[in-house]
């Protein structure tokens, strides 16, 4: 019995250092506060989710946040990227295609474009339009333009009056004769006592015919208007025609005053209704109207 006693007491003997010791050691979590729900292991604070820091005072309010279509977190906000918007990102923006468009002068926005009233042209209606068909547009030769469409004179033709129509062909439709010789070269009248018979003879070539183109003036005196023997058609206006005076004879032969050649399209020039050929004795004033 007492060696039973003795072996325990001697046990415990053994042990009371090791009891005190540990006793006597300081707890490292003691004085450790940890927040919001943090616990204390061996003097460190483990922190919950969402908090940080030595006592886990620090708070991530993003910890857990979603932003959704590219958006970011900031201070436990999403910031959302360009067309999308909510708490999360989540709802695309519907954006207006007009949004900071102007459209001027009465112009109405639809669908990002401005149309424009009449007038008015340009991306955002700032640009007045020149109602004027004719601008920009020249008309040779004489022509004029109209409605954007040139209106060209006599013997031309094409969009910009710019092509010469062939001439196919000159009418006379009257000469009026304001010179001639009043004597015969050797200084007598043409007739006894009056003027002359006068007539004209007019054919292609450069020799005089003696058949008469015109009627006759009897007694002729002044300027002679030749209306008799007229339409006449010169079917080759390129060529020479010889303009020729007579004084009517019968039953002798005609007596020849005057004449001279000439060419009819050599007057052609703006294709006016008469024109005017001479020489120093013979004048006279040719009414025409051109074909082609």
């Amino acid at each position: 019995m007492k060696k039973t006693i003795s072996i325990l007491t001697v046990s415990l003997f053994l042990m009371l250092p090791a009891f005190l010791i540990n006793s006597c050691k300081k707890d490292p979590c003691k004085d450790k506060v940890c927040q919001n729900g943090g616990t204390c292991n061996d003097g460190d604070c483990s922190c919950p989710g969402g908090y940080s820091g030595t006592n886990c005072q620090i708070h991530d309010l993003c910890y857990g946040k979603t932003c959704l279509n590219g958006g970011g977190c900031v201070d436990g906000t999403c910031i959302c990227p360009t067309g999308y918007t909510g708490v999360n990102c989540q709802t695309a923006v519907q954006t207006d295609p007009c949004q900071g468009i102007t459209c001027l002068n009465g112009g109405t926005c639809i669908s990002g474009t401005c149309l424009c009233p009449d007038g008015f042209t340009g991306p955002n209606c700032g640009t007045v339009v020149n109602n004027d068909p004719c601008q920009g547009i020249t008309c040779y030769n004489g022509g004029t333009c109209a409605n954007g469409i040139c209106n060209c004179p006599t013997g031309f033709t094409g969009s910009d009056c710019n092509t010469v129509i062939p001439l196919a062909s000159v009418t006379i439709t009257k000469i009026v004769v304001t010179n001639y010789p009043q004597t015969t070269t050797g200084g007598a009248g043409w007739d006894l006592g009056s003027g002359p018979d006068a007539f004209l003879s007019i054919a292609q070539g450069t020799s005089c015919s003696t058949t008469a183109t015109t009627g006759t003036i009897t007694d002729a005196s002044g300027n002679l208007t030749y209306n008799n023997g007229f339409p006449l058609v010169l079917a080759a206006p390129n060529s020479q025609y010889s303009f020729c005076m007579f004084d009517y004879d019968y039953p002798s032969a005609d007596d020849f005053m005057t004449g001279f050649n000439f060419i009819p399209s050599d007057y052609k020039t703006g294709y006016p209704a008469s024109f005017s050929v001479s020489n120093a004795e013979f004048a006279i004033t040719v009414y025409v109207t051109w074909n082609f």
